[in-house]
């Protein structure tokens, strides 16, 4: 609760709109749970410059990032305008409220003759007390209503965050999709060039996944892709980062990890899920068991990403050349040929 009224001091000391894209970025900022961004922000904010419309979405695309056309945010953002106008409402309430009871005081004020004597200033004693009495419920019910308004706060705040951990979540098998994959691999490869700690990134391919479809159908073909993705998920380190990248394709980013340590985790996914028999739960039935082929690309600090990946990806298809389910690595491609793909490090 507490960063949500922080967020929107904050959006309102700027003068920027309460709606959920911004109102998202902000929580993001008191919560201080995502260094980037509150570094970004606190750069933004030093430099004086307005938060346009325009600044506003990119800090959301950037750091955000679950689509403005998210039923979620829709409702959201329903959900908040109407919170902001209940606010405003209660808040304007209150301050007319004040007012008339200061009008009233003053016409006390100007009422007090000493030669009313007891009795006239009884009945002005009586009438203030009244009126007191009636602020002090107005007063009852306007904390009775922000104490709703508080817990609506809280009940948007939860719906925005479920709404932007579901759009960073692959829908059929539960773990990372690939936007996540993709900002996760931007902050954790700069972490990596801060530290000076190496980062290795994994990809991950399921041999023979079409003709299993075709054989089977989809719907084993989906048990086999939730399988694996379990599995990999069981195997990685703690800090490692599994993430469905597309189709049959996965990849695993592992942080402070040398060529050395992700062969033995890539060889761990590939043998786990080797292991495992692929049964057709309607009949009982043992379709047989699937193998994984898995490229490893070692980052070089300041490299493009794009070409970590590609690194990665040629290791994959030269363990699929090479037979299937094996781990090869960047190390293991032939120079030549990485540097005829562009793909080659800087010495």
């Amino acid at each position: 609760m507490r960063y949500a009224r922080d967020a929107l001091e904050h959006m309102a000391k700027r003068g920027i709109p309460a709606v959920p894209k911004n109102f998202a970025v902000w929580y993001g900022y008191a919560a201080g749970q995502n260094p980037d961004l509150t570094r970004t922000i606190n750069v933004l904010v030093q430099s004086g410059k307005p938060f346009t419309d325009a600044s506003n979405d990119e800090l959301f695309e950037q750091f955000i990032g679950f689509g403005t056309q998210n039923e979620a945010m829709a409702k959201a953002n329903e959900s908040l305008e109407h919170l902001v106008g209940q606010v405003a409402d209660i808040l304007g309430n209150a301050g007319a409220d004040v007012s008339r009871y200061g009008s009233y005081l003053q016409g006390v004020s100007g009422q007090i003759d000493p030669a009313a004597g007891a009795a006239g200033l009884k009945i002005l004693v009586q009438e203030l007390l009244a009126e007191t009495k009636k602020v002090e419920q107005q007063n009852a019910r306007l904390s009775q209503q922000l104490d709703k308004s508080s817990s609506e706060v809280k009940t948007l705040t939860d719906s925005l965050e479920k709404a932007k951990r579901d759009a960073m979540t692959d829908g059929l098998t539960g773990i990372n999709n690939r936007k996540h994959f993709d900002l996760s691999l931007r902050d954790l490869c700069a972490q990596s060039m801060e530290s000076g700690l190496p980062l290795c990134l994994l990809m991950v391919d399921i041999d023979h996944f079409k003709k299993f479809n075709d054989t089977f159908g989809h719907q084993m073909g989906d048990q086999v892709l939730k399988l694996v993705a379990r599995t990999m998920s069981d195997v990685i380190r703690p800090g490692d980062m599994a993430a469905r990248y597309g189709g049959e394709e996965f990849s695993v980013i592992m942080p402070n990890a040398l060529i050395d340590d992700a062969e033995q985790i890539g060889n761990a996914i590939r043998e786990a899920v080797a292991s495992k028999k692929i049964t057709k739960r309607s009949t009982g039935e043992v379709l047989g068991t699937i193998t994984l082929s898995v490229g490893i690309g070692l980052y070089a600090p300041g490299e493009p990403l794009g070409k970590l990946v590609q690194r990665a990806d040629a290791a994959l298809y030269t363990a699929k050349r090479g037979g299937r389910n094996r781990v090869v690595s960047e190390l293991q491609i032939d120079p030549a040929e990485l540097a005829q793909q562009g793909l080659a490090k800087a010495s």
